[in-house]
């Protein structure tokens, strides 16, 4: 083979190892999660209560960022409460606190008062039941926990059987560490490079567990 030939199979393979050469994967979406939480029978978010202004803050600076940088946004509010009311009680109030974080995401936005832009959605769920299971899973130090699984496993269990549940030792355990957090609203913004619309965020229920210790409250 001559010289000539030689360089020609050596660019030509350069050319077509170039070509098989695999294009680097678009920048994916990504979801952060931030929990602001009130005090019992409140839907107003109060910023002095343990983790709140640390929250507010993550909220206010992912919000500046994914505007700074363009990015497609979408953002899910999901409002909870913990089990001690009524299932149409807790439904109004969960339903008040996703409102109430809403209105204040809108703000940052830059929205005011008018109505929030489309990529902003609500959910609320009244029903404690797989948040507060999934807590106490987590739990090591919850006294009787087996039993207490037990009946949260149970899809009609009431809170008078929680009270109940060997002299309320279990419940106070979970009225001072737990419940706190199950008065909460969930803020879940996804951000896309790529600036398509992006799907509703995923689902967040199942996020609490895997938050920072919330301090110790008495509401």
């Amino acid at each position: 083979m001559t010289p000539s030939a030689t360089t020609s199979l050596t660019l030509l393979t350069a050319l077509l190892l170039l070509a098989l050469k695999p294009a680097p994967l678009a920048a994916q979406s990504q979801c952060d999660t931030v929990e602001i939480y009130f005090l019992v029978g409140r839907a107003t978010i109060d910023p002095t209560l343990p983790h709140n202004a640390a929250a507010l803050a993550r909220i206010r600076a992912l919000l500046e960022t994914a505007q700074h940088q363009g990015h497609s946004i979408a953002i899910q509010i999901h409002g909870q409460a913990s089990p001690e009311g009524s299932a149409a009680l807790n439904a109004q109030l969960s339903m008040q606190r996703a409102q109430a974080l809403r209105h204040h995401v809108a703000q940052q936005l830059g929205q005011g008062r008018a109505e929030p832009a489309h990529h902003i959605t609500l959910s609320h769920s009244p029903h404690t039941s797989t948040p507060l299971l999934r807590l106490v899973e987590a739990d090591t130090l919850v006294p009787h926990r087996a039993q207490v699984i037990t009946l949260l496993r149970d899809p009609n269990w009431q809170l008078q059987q929680l009270r109940a549940l060997q002299g309320g030792i279990p419940y106070r355990h979970l009225l001072r560490h737990h419940f706190p957090r199950l008065r909460a609203a969930v803020f879940t913004l996804c951000t896309d490079p790529r600036k398509r619309p992006l799907h509703t965020p995923p689902p967040i229920a199942a996020e609490t567990a895997s938050l920072p210790p919330l301090a110790p409250h008495q509401p």
